[in-house]
């Protein structure tokens, strides 16, 4: 019994593990279309430039994107 609950502690605990902290949602967009705005602001912009987590963030929102948090 005593393995049974601990393989079943460690299996939820692993469960919770991996996912995203957060997901970029549209209000009518799909995911092909995420992929293509992800893509257009990822040409703009510089990765190697300072600030560039917050910049593409502001590209995605004004492209209608909204980062939730779970």
């Amino acid at each position: 019994m005593k393995k049974f609950l601990g393989g079943l502690a460690a299996l939820m605990l692993l469960m919770g593990c991996g996912g995203p902290d957060a997901t970029w949602v549209h209000p009518t967009k799909d995911g092909q279309g995420f992929l293509q705005d992800r893509d257009n602001c990822n040409r703009r912009l510089d990765a190697s430039a300072a600030g560039y987590n917050d910049r593409f963030a502001e590209c995605m929102n004004q492209r209608g994107w909204v980062l939730e948090s779970h």
